[in-house]
C-alpha cells in the first residue's frame, strides 16, 4: 500500500483507518523510502537528514504493530511534510538560509564550508555560555563574520569571548591583515588602538 495514504494523518487516524496488513505494507514502503532518500544524500556527498525516529528501521517482520504505527505517524507529521528530508530540498533550503544569513551579517556570500564553520562555532558558543547564549548570539554571529573578513578563525575569539563580544563593533573598523604567518586577535587590538584585554578586565571585575 502506498505511503501517500497516511500523509497528514494523526496516529489515531492511522490506527483507526487501516488494517494491520495495511500498516505492515506502508511501513515496508516507508523503510524503503528512507533508505532511498539516505542514498540520495550520500550520492551528493551529504550526511542523510533523517528524523531520529526513522533511522535504522528494522524489517516489518522484526517490529511490533505499535512500533510500525509510531514510525508511520512520524512520517506522516514530519518526514513527508518538509523538503528538508529530501536531498534536493535540503540543498535548496540550506542555500536559502546561507543567503539570508550572509545578507544579515553583511557578507557578500556564504559558502557551504563557511556555513558549516558558522553552525559549529555557534553551537560551541551555546555550550560555552550554558544557556545564556541568547544574550550574546548577535555578537557571536558578528564575530564570526568579522573573523571571516579579517583572515582569522572565529575560535580565536573564544578564549576572551567576554571582551570580544563587547568590542565586536570596533572590529568592523579594522582593515584585514594579510601575511603568511598567523593573524591573531591582538594584531587588531594594536591596529585599532583598542583597550587591552587586561585593562578591560581590570575595569570590569
Amino acid at each position: 500500500m502506498k505511503i501517500d495514504a497516511i500523509k497528514g494523518m494523526s496516529k489515531k487516524e492511522i490506527r483507526n483507518t487501516f488494517s494491520e496488513g495495511d500498516l505492515k505494507s506502508m511501513y515496508t514502503n516507508l523503510r524503503r523510502s528512507v533508505t532511498q532518500r539516505a542514498h540520495a544524500f550520500e550520492r551528493r556527498g551529504m550526511r542523510p537528514n533523517i528524523p531520529a525516529g526513522l533511522r535504522g528501521l528494522k524489517p516489518a517482520s522484526e517490529v511490533s504493530a505499535s512500533a510500525m504505527l509510531d514510525a508511520l505517524s512520524q512520517a506522516s507529521n514530519s518526514y513527508y511534510k518538509s523538503d528538508l528530508y529530501t536531498a534536493s530540498g535540503f540543498q535548496r533550503i540550506e542555500a536559502e538560509r546561507r543567503s539570508e544569513l550572509a545578507e544579515k551579517l553583511g557578507m557578500s556570500s556564504m559558502s557551504e564550508e563557511q556555513y558549516g564553520r558558522y553552525k559549529m562555532f555557534m553551537n560551541d558558543v551555546n555550550r560555552m555560555m550554558k544557556g545564556a547564549a541568547g544574550l550574546v548570539s548577535s555578537q557571536a554571529q558578528q564575530l564570526f563574520a568579522e573573523a571571516e573578513r579579517l583572515n582569522m578563525n572565529a575560535y580565536q575569539f573564544m578564549k576572551n569571548f567576554d571582551y570580544w563580544s563587547k568590542h565586536v563593533k570596533d572590529l568592523q573598523n579594522a582593515k584585514p591583515i594579510v601575511r603568511s604567518s598567523k593573524v591573531r586577535p591582538s594584531d587588531y587590538i594594536r591596529q585599532l588602538k583598542m583597550e587591552t584585554i587586561t585593562s578591560w578586565r581590570t575595569k570590569n571585575k
